[in-house]
């Protein structure tokens, strides 16, 4: 990506981008006050995102990968909220597998040896992830809990720099992750803060695909 195109796509989502990390610091208070609330959104998008399908038409692809994150973040809350999966959960390491699998699933988006070599290097260092008394805890796994968290951050801005989908959303994707290596260093809430900013994400992707749709639909009743 150039430095004009890189400059378009960054220019272009600046408004938006202060509205979403407002979002974010609304449902982030909300979330931590009711931890129900991550569940509450999670069943949400599941219920729109097969409508939002049939009137968009979202590539196979992105319905996978977002279908996956809102699995994965149900997975993730019902084990903060309720202890007997949580035990089920941590025993299989289903949490820690399920990440990985996030991670893995965007070698096949972008055809890059780079991003294939830190993808691999991405996954084979993912700490375990387990809940415990209500917040996600994580144990190091070759690294260190930091430079994991500041590694998969600088990979992912990389590989959303050169995927030309997310131009339209850049500088929106880029606060996602920010937003959550932060809280990392803040607060200790890595995960659960970097699952609500990609739900989040795929709410405002939602919003805006479903404004573009009516708005079409206006200009072709009028001809």
């Amino acid at each position: 990506m150039d430095l004009e195109t890189l400059y378009q796509c960054t220019n272009n989502t600046v408004w938006l981008s202060a509205i979403y990390a407002l979002s974010f610091a609304v449902v982030w208070t909300v979330y931590n006050n009711k931890k129900f609330a991550g569940m509450m959104m999670a069943v949400l998008l599941l219920f729109i995102i097969p409508f939002q399908q049939y009137m968009v038409g979202y590539l196979p692809l992105v319905v996978h990968k977002c279908t996956l994150i809102i699995l994965s973040g149900i997975v993730l809350f019902s084990a903060l909220l309720f202890e007997c999966i949580r035990n089920v959960v941590n025993r299989y390491s289903i949490l820690t597998h399920l990440f990985r699998l996030n991670i893995l699933c965007l070698i096949v988006t972008v055809y890059n040896p780079i991003i294939l070599c830190l993808n691999l290097l991405l996954v084979l260092t993912t700490p375990s992830i387990f809940a415990k008394n209500g917040n996600v805890e994580m144990k190091p796994n070759v690294v260190s809990i930091h430079w994991w968290v500041v590694l998969y951050t600088v990979f992912l801005i990389f590989y959303y720099m050169i995927n030309p989908y997310f131009c339209s959303n850049l500088l929106l994707v880029i606060l996602a992750l920010v937003i959550p290596c932060i809280l990392h260093f803040v607060s200790n809430q890595f995960i659960e803060s970097r699952v609500i900013c990609l739900f989040l994400f795929i709410l405002f992707d939602i919003v805006h695909n479903a404004k573009k749709t009516i708005g079409d639909f206006i200009r072709e009743s009028k001809h």
